[in-house]
């Protein structure tokens, strides 16, 4: 219509000093009878009904985040949390995002969120320190495309490790949501040598170096995704690898002390993602630790197995919390373990929260 008026109104501008007393006397009675015409449509579709848009209810849910159900009764003190991310999603066939919220829980954080949300069923995921831009809006738009976000090993922090859960519940409704780590922990909380009865009876080891190989690098972002398989270390302590984490220590510590017959307490702490594998294949390495050393001046190593000390191999929110005993010189090649026996490790899988040790001795 506005085209139109404006083709009138230019034509007849152009023919003004032409035509402008013919125009008024001629044409002057018609002018209503053209208006109405042009303009009807416009008129006509201006009065036409418009149907009212739907107001979506907004329901606030409270949920309560624990750590460690049934041995914690709140979060562990081991673990910080910096920041919170809430999403939400319908629970129906298209799975499609609801809201996402962000938090920042202060000191005296009780692990309460208020949540707001449409109304219905929905599925709420819950992740703590995550990185502030991520995951990528276009990444979790629905609940089957956060399924396929993955974490690195290199973004974690050992303070303030990447926790995640979920519940499915009705919107409005209180509901519990247990949150635990996507990585597991393994301590090396005491060491010690004693080489008497060898050839280096007395000796001691020197520049102790202790580092995670074969080490998973990758994990799903929900608990129930599917395990990771970039590895990293492969072999041995890769310098590049290390190169690409904010914080190296998770993988790696210089201890810089020697070590002799007397229990030196060290309690250094690693974190790797979970690894499945107990048996050694192509494609399918074993996550040792290694500790790293030298008696009179020659590099020796002594590899463990972790994947091999359970069923199932490592799994995420676990701990290893190592007490070791050195009885014998190690391999000279940090991917060559040590040949143990079930009479000469014992192991006990720990929580997060808890600090039990297990011992490990080195035999011929």
């Amino acid at each position: 219509m506005k085209l139109i008026l404006y083709k009138y109104n230019s034509i007849f501008y152009r023919g003004r000093s032409t035509f402008v007393g013919r125009f008024n006397r001629d044409f002057c009675p018609l002018l209503p009878l053209l208006f109405s015409i042009t303009c009807l449509p416009a008129l006509f579709f201006a009065c036409t009904p418009v149907a009212p848009v739907p107001r979506l209810e907004t329901v606030t849910t409270d949920i309560h985040i624990s750590f460690n159900a049934g041995k914690s009764p709140s979060l562990s003190r081991d673990i910080g949390i910096d920041r919170i991310q809430v999403m939400v999603y319908n629970d129906d066939a298209f799975s499609n995002l609801d809201s996402r919220l962000f938090f920042t829980p202060g000191e005296e954080f009780d692990g309460k969120l208020c949540v707001s949300s449409g109304s219905g069923n929905k599925t709420f995921v819950v992740a703590c320190n995550l990185q502030e831009d991520f995951p990528r809006w276009e990444n979790l738009l629905s609940l089957n495309g956060l399924g396929k976000v993955r974490t690195k090993l290199e973004d974690e922090s050992l303070a303030t490790p990447v926790l995640t859960g979920y519940a499915r519940a009705e919107a409005g409704k209180e509901s519990r949501i247990e949150v635990k780590p996507l990585t597991a922990r393994i301590r090396l909380n005491r060491i010690c040598c004693d080489f008497r009865g060898t050839a280096y009876a007395f000796e001691q080891i020197h520049g102790l170096r202790v580092y995670l190989t074969n080490v998973n690098a990758d994990s799903p972002l929900l608990p129930d995704g599917p395990g990771g398989k970039r590895f990293i270390n492969n072999g041995a302590l890769n310098p590049l690898d290390l190169a690409a984490f904010r914080d190296r220590s998770i993988l790696c510590r210089e201890a810089g002390i020697d070590v002799g017959m007397d229990m030196v307490e060290t309690d250094m702490e690693f974190l790797c993602y979970s690894n499945p594998n107990t048996e050694e294949a192509f494609g399918c390495p074993l996550t040792r630790l290694v500790v790293e050393g030298s008696i009179l001046g020659k590099t020796w190593y002594w590899p463990i197995d972790l994947c091999k000390m359970v069923d199932g191999g490592i799994k995420p929110g676990e701990n290893y919390d190592i007490s070791l005993t050195i009885l014998r010189t190690g391999t000279e090649d940090p991917d060559l373990p040590v040949r143990l026996t079930e009479s000469e490790i014992k192991m006990e899988i720990t929580q997060w929260n808890e600090k039990e040790n297990y011992p490990v001795f080195f035999r011929n």
